[in-house]
């Protein structure tokens, strides 16, 4: 028997609902309950794309902005 992994992913489109403008990594730390390092590495592999360009940690997002996320994870699958 052997384990690989597969990846899993989900792509997500968000709409920005908040008061004030925000930094995009610390709007998506918030919602999805992870840290700014996590979405700053998401990010930067090209996981996060704001208003149909490349996101940036440190890009201001507020409600005019839509936000598409790609979620990827591996999980291991035995063969045999």
């Amino acid at each position: 028997m052997c384990y690989m992994p597969e990846k899993q992913t989900l792509s997500v489109q968000l709409s920005v609902y908040v008061s004030e403008p925000l930094r995009l990594d610390r709007y998506l730390a918030l919602l999805l309950g992870v840290s700014r390092v996590q979405v700053k590495s998401m990010i930067q592999l090209g996981h996060v794309v704001c208003n149909d360009k490349q996101g940036r940690p440190s890009q201001l997002v507020s409600g005019k902005d839509a936000i598409s996320l790609t979620l990827v994870s591996e999980s291991a699958i035995s063969s045999e």
